[in-house]
């Protein structure tokens, strides 16, 4: 790849921050696809080098310099490398596991394994990839990557390059793609209002009306803790769920009639499971974070790159025994569109620009780390979130392979307790609720994770 343009920038605030955070407890994003008929080993190589070669952030480390800043780098460049897990009977290729087919639920483990593996950031790539046999015709493709360098929405563009590489590849066809000119951070392409001043007067208002709703209805709600623990011993595990095309669409449709959106129902679903899980007499207040996809709001904006370009949009709300599930649907809605009316969503970096500045005063080692993490588990009120990367354009039918499913999840490390991760194909929307263990258990993240499903089938 040494024709490809070499990459060096600093890292952003906001990539820093995930950065810092990962060395205190992973904070990675697993991207998962069920995969049905013939994809080869090789073949999965060869796609994994074209997108590499497509997306630069592929081919950087993070680097620090003797001043203490970071900085993305790219220079010896490794290809992407590949873990296969089950192989028929008697095979067992170069670096596969657990030999022999494995069913299809083997890649929850496997997801778990990969977001909690910490990548060595100042080597390259920070992405690799894990190929689960479940039968000659039946794959699941995991791709883990660095949360520095990517959000989910990035993970789906990477898992559609990949598998269109892929039936290229198959097919015998001219397999590469259109490289990507190397992108500055986000904030490069904010807006003016964003920035300064300005933003920073915006941004102050965003903490005043959180702290407001906190005066005036309490601390906001989260799951019971089970057990509690650092943040360097927790460990996220998956409970996944799924909803078929036709549930979804019923949903959608009354959702449609109810004056809200699938999104909304999904976070009251998950309120309510928790309301239901607390047994608490009175309304409790839950104040919950949603990445927001910022590409298309950017100057210029933002395409199909690999690129941390989300921030998070709060949703502030009350919920009790006797709420009713869709006009809660619809005030998430509400409280979520006027977030990103006023642009919160722009100023909320700021967070982790002051987050560094006060981190800095314990130094850049461990204790710095340990700092900036407990002041950014505080700061995200350390309880709920949710993500969505809504529906994903990505073609299902490959000729030799068909592409069934596609999800994410990737670990809350420090900042939160429990986080659903959604993400909708034309026949499937995925659900992964991950919980941080010892903090809550997996038997209580299922619990939570049935009670919201039976909460959201049966408003249909």
């Amino acid at each position: 790849m040494s024709s490809e343009p070499e990459i060096e920038r600093k890292l952003s605030p906001s990539e820093k921050f995930h950065w810092v955070i990962d060395r205190e407890s992973r904070i990675n994003f697993v991207m998962h696809a069920a995969v049905s008929g013939i994809l080869q080993e090789q073949t999965i190589r060869t796609a994994l080098d074209i997108i590499q070669r497509r997306h630069p952030l592929l081919r950087v480390c993070i680097m620090r310099t003797w001043r203490g800043s970071l900085r993305f780098k790219s220079g010896d460049i490794r290809a992407i490398p590949v873990r296969v897990v089950g192989a028929p009977a008697g095979v067992c290729p170069s670096g596969a596991d657990n030999p022999g087919f494995v069913p299809e639920d083997k890649w929850v483990e496997e997801a778990e394994r990969e977001i909690n593996t910490p990548f060595k950031s100042e080597e390259c790539p920070l992405a690799r990839c894990v190929l689960i046999r479940h039968g000659d015709t039946k794959t699941t493709v995991l791709l883990t990557v660095h949360h520095s360098i990517g959000d989910g929405k990035a993970g789906a563009f990477l898992m559609r390059d990949l598998f269109r590489a892929a039936s290229k590849v198959q097919k015998g066809e001219s397999a590469g793609l259109p490289g990507l000119p190397p992108r500055m951070d986000m904030t490069a392409y904010f807006p003016g209002w964003a920035k300064g001043i300005s933003g920073r007067l915006r941004y102050i208002r965003f903490g005043l009306r959180v702290l407001s709703a906190m005066v005036r209805w309490g601390a906001p709600a989260m799951p019971l803790v089970d057990r509690k623990a650092p943040v360097r011993m927790r460990r996220a595990c998956i409970v996944a769920k799924t909803l078929n095309a036709a549930t979804v669409a019923k949903l959608h449709k009354r959702a449609r009639i109810e004056k809200t959106t699938l999104h909304g129902a999904l976070i009251a679903s998950q309120i309510l499971a928790v309301v239901h899980e607390r047994g608490s007499a009175k309304e409790l207040a839950f104040i919950i974070g949603s990445p927001v996809n910022l590409r298309a709001r950017l100057d210029p904006p933002v395409e199909d790159d690999l690129g941390l370009f989300i921030t998070v949009g709060i949703s502030i709300n009350r919920a009790g025994f006797s709420t009713d599930f869709w006009q809660l649907a619809r005030e998430v809605r509400q409280s979520l569109l006027e977030c990103v009316e006023r642009g919160d969503p722009f100023v909320y970096v700021m967070m982790h620009n002051d987050l560094s500045a006060v981190a800095g005063l314990f130094g850049s080692g461990g204790v710095g780390a340990r700092v900036y993490t407990a002041i950014a588990g505080k700061l995200h009120l350390g309880g709920l979130a949710f993500s969505n990367i809504g529906r994903v354009d990505i073609a299902a039918d490959h000729d030799s392979f068909v592409v069934e499913s596609l999800g994410f999840a990737a670990s809350a490390s420090g900042l939160a307790v429990l986080v659903p991760f959604v993400a909708t194909t034309d026949t499937v929307t995925t659900w992964n609720f991950v919980g941080m263990e010892p903090l809550i258990s997996r038997e209580h993240t299922a619990r939570i994770a049935d009670k919201a499903c039976k909460i959201l089938i049966d408003a249909i």
